[in-house]
């Protein structure tokens, strides 16, 4: 699999999801030539929502399987785009959460958890190195709150902390070979 992400976080995906095709999120997409998360899954028959604050409609259009959002994830009522099979929640596991808007992750961290999103993998940035560790820090208390395990901190790019990765461990199937997904860091 070619990766196409800054830090493999493709690639965790796909082996913490026994690389089988699943349903992604990716908010702060930008787009999918450039340090994309998901453009290798789509690659790979994943299906997904991608979503950023600029409009990259043209970009993801050409992707089969995705669907593009422009919107500001810290407002977003993604009670119209969930694939849900009943109530108002989302009632379906995202395999794969991406979550990249850089001094607005926080924020959008809290909108996800309050539609009841659930997902077994994510990837979140804090980007400590530019605003410190109280985000971070939130941010790992909020996922600890909801019974996510922190398996990467302070995952680096050019040498400085900017991502953590988590899992549910009540949403991984058998056979999850958590060892071989943090092997490939």
């Amino acid at each position: 699999m070619k990766s196409y992400s800054q830090s493999n976080q493709d690639r965790f995906a796909m082996l913490v999801n026994n690389q089988e095709p699943g349903f992604f999120l990716d908010i702060g997409c930008s787009v999918p030539d450039w340090q994309s998360n998901s453009k290798a899954l789509l690659q790979l028959g994943w299906k997904g929502i991608c979503i950023d604050r600029q409009d990259h409609t043209r970009e993801w259009n050409i992707y089969d399987g995705v669907q593009f959002i422009c919107a500001d994830a810290r407002k977003l009522d993604l009670s119209a785009h969930i694939p849900k099979t009943s109530g108002h929640k989302w009632d379906v596991p995202v395999d794969y959460l991406s979550l990249d808007v850089d001094s607005c992750s926080l924020e959008a961290l809290d909108n996800l958890l309050a539609f009841g999103i659930s997902f077994k993998c994510a990837t979140i940035e804090h980007d400590s190195y530019r605003f410190g560790s109280a985000m971070r820090d939130a941010q790992r208390a909020i996922m600890k709150s909801a019974e996510y395990v922190l398996v990467k901190k302070d995952v680096e790019g050019s040498g400085l902390p900017y991502e953590d990765w988590y899992i549910h461990p009540m949403l991984q199937g058998v056979g999850v070979s958590l060892e071989g997904a943090i092997a490939i860091l």
